[in-house]
């Protein structure tokens, strides 16, 4: 009888010893965002989202808006990018308009660029450096006219209608060609660039939180919306935006249908406008309640009502 051959030992495994799990480093802050700024016929209208991030980690609110009003070219900056490469990037651009404002426009434009290729030379071989981009807007006093600038990668650029970046640029471009035009005001774009943003929001990576719009007019005023405490709040104007879009959907649809009778089409159009009036005269309503209020307590017992006791 033939027996079976024994089966091998097990090779005997140590146990591993423990090990502490590497910690994953904390990453930079960004502003993953919407920021633009648009060229009017009256001056400039600069915004963004609020919303950074370190990401894997936490997002958080912030503004991406900075003022140095004191400077006699008064310029504003927003920006897309690194949080902290953005902050160097403006202070030391700041710092050459500080220098150089006292001399003509061309001048200072070229000392601008002269300071940006300094900065490109200096950090282009880091990744942070090459996803950024500033937008500033200068303010020429002797002509009483504001400029629109980008500057991303050694190149300063004037702007002629609109600059944008971020990660909300891929969500908005095709609207913002499409609505708008140099020929408008300051006021209209205000409105549009809420639009913008709104849409940004809903749809854009890593753009989120509040927005903030800014308005420069050529006469050198910095107005940040909403000046008027009886206006509408952004978060108001943002619900009308997305109420005009789903009232608007059956038009779209009905539109190009050749199956739909003329008379139908007409029935749609009709309950839009509708629809659409009666959202508009109530916002009217209260506008104009508020308004009436507001200029009531400004007359009452001569007291007179000052900014700062009204919370914005």
């Amino acid at each position: 009888m033939i027996s079976a051959k024994p089966l091998p030992f097990p090779k005997y495994v140590p146990p591993k010893l423990w090990k502490k799990p590497k910690q994953r480093p904390l990453g930079r802050a960004k502003s993953v965002t919407l920021a633009a700024g648009f060229s009017c016929n009256d001056g400039v209208v600069i915004c963004a989202d609020t919303e950074m991030s370190i990401p894997g980690f936490v997002k958080y609110p912030e503004s991406k808006i900075r003022v140095y009003s004191k400077l006699k070219t008064k310029p504003v900056f927003t920006f897309a990018g690194d949080t902290n490469f953005c902050g160097m990037y403006m202070h030391r651009i700041a710092k050459t308009i500080r220098d150089n404002e006292s001399k003509k426009l061309g001048q200072l434009e070229q000392a601008i660029l002269d300071e940006a290729r300094a900065i490109h030379t200096e950090y282009s071989t880091d990744d942070y450096e090459q996803c950024s981009t500033l937008i500033m807007s200068l303010w020429w006093p002797s002509i009483k006219r504001r400029y629109l600038y980008e500057l991303s990668r050694g190149v300063a650029n004037c702007i002629k209608g609109v600059s944008c970046c971020g990660t909300g640029v891929a969500v908005t471009t095709g609207m913002m060609r499409e609505l708008f035009s140099a020929h408008l005001s300051t006021q209209e774009v205000t409105l549009l660039a809420i639009y913008f943003l709104a849409e940004a929001k809903a749809y854009g990576d890593g753009v989120g939180k509040d927005s903030e719009v800014i308005v420069l007019h050529n006469s050198g005023s910095i107005e940040y919306f909403r000046e008027h405490p009886c206006s509408l709040e952004i978060k108001e104007i943002e619900e009308d935006y997305l109420i005009l879009k789903r009232h608007l959907k059956p038009i779209l649809a009905a539109l190009s249908n050749v199956s739909i009778t003329p008379e139908a089409f007409a029935d749609k159009l009709r309950d839009f406008s509708m629809l659409i009036s009666a959202h508009k005269n109530k916002r009217q309503a209260t506008y104009e309640s508020l308004e009436k209020w507001w200029y009531r307590l400004d007359d009452d017992d001569g007291y007179e009502i000052e900014e700062d006791d009204i919370t914005l």
